[in-house]
């Protein structure tokens, strides 16, 4: 499933604890030090993701280098994680056998930390801020793909509430690369265009696939594909958690997860591989088994079964953009 984009004092424990199982014998190097540090820091609960950010961040500034290390390199995955990868297209001017490896990094993150946990109003005043002529153009392009950047992630993480959703578009679908975010992430896409899929049981997610892809309902934004593919990892999600709902057959999941999309990426059309613990867990396994059946007759079965549902869905989850 798509990456969930917070930051806790957990990770922060994770990121030393690996890095001190991995280097014994080097316990009186500035690094493990500087690991045993950040183990510390991250020992209450009660850090804030803006602390635990900040924590990262100078802990990062402590191991910059002309060479970066596994601790460095731990610590700088973590946090384009959290804050998202495109932020790494910034213009950020330096020379890094002077300035140290980490150096752009660092700025990133820095500007990431001015804008973290902004209300969206708050977002939306210092985007429109940026257009004026008071700095080099290429800083304003940097706020703005920061800002971008962290309305992404609390609309993949939290949702939108629908006051701020037209403002929220408006300014993401201003980049090409942040319309594609939107669209090609399905926790994302049914984030900003199907929050009410979320709270859907399975057996409504397997008859909304089928409708939508039928033409019976209409797709999000108008977009067939990646409507089916919010529904279907959102199933995804489900199945892995609560196993299969009763009053809903193995095959018609099935029949969801190995839909052929065709216009995805060659490198996510086996959806199977994105349910976590599939391979571990045997009882998954067997609840998945594929079916003999070719999806589309499945998916005529339902059709047939369920008109009445499915049709009785057309109308609330239909929407116009």
């Amino acid at each position: 499933m798509p990456l969930i984009k917070k930051l806790n004092a957990k990770i922060l424990r994770k990121i030393a604890e690996n890095y001190k199982e991995t280097h014994h014998g080097k316990e009186h190097s500035n690094t493990y030090k500087l690991a045993e540090q950040l183990w510390q820091q991250a020992q209450s609960d009660t850090l804030t993701e803006k602390q635990c950010a900040e924590i990262l961040r100078e802990r990062l500034e402590d191991l910059n280098s002309a060479f970066g290390n596994s601790l460095g390199d731990a610590i700088r995955t973590t946090l384009d994680n959290f804050y998202g990868r495109k932020s790494r297209s910034l213009t950020i001017l330096c020379i890094p056998l002077i300035e140290g490896e980490y150096y752009p990094d660092i700025e990133r993150y820095k500007l990431h930390e001015s804008y973290l946990n902004q209300d969206f109003g708050q977002l939306f005043s210092s985007f429109y801020d940026h257009f004026t002529d008071e700095h080099p153009i290429f800083e304003h392009k940097n706020h703005r793909t920061i800002i971008r950047q962290e309305i992404l992630r609390q609309i993949e993480n939290n949702g939108i509430n629908h006051n701020f959703f037209r403002t929220a578009e408006r300014i993401l679908r201003s980049d090409p690369n942040f319309t594609e975010l939107i669209l090609t992430n399905p926790q994302t896409f049914s984030q900003f265009y199907a929050p009410k899929i979320r709270d859907m049981d399975q057996r409504q997610l397997v008859n909304l696939y089928v409708g939508i892809k039928k033409g019976i309902i209409t797709p999000w934004a108008h977009d067939l594909s990646h409507s089916l593919k919010a529904v279907k990892y959102t199933l995804m999600a489900k199945v892995k958690n609560n196993d299969i709902d009763t009053n809903v057959k193995p095959k018609e999941i099935s029949a969801v997860i190995d839909d052929k999309r065709h216009s995805f990426s060659p490198f996510s059309t086996n959806a199977r591989k994105h349910i976590d613990g599939l391979e571990n867990c045997e009882k998954l396994k067997q609840t998945l088994r594929k079916s003999s059946e070719p999806p589309k007759l499945v998916f005529q079965t339902i059709l047939q079964k369920q008109q009445t549902a499915i049709e009785q869905m057309a109308h609330p989850v239909d929407c116009e953009m």
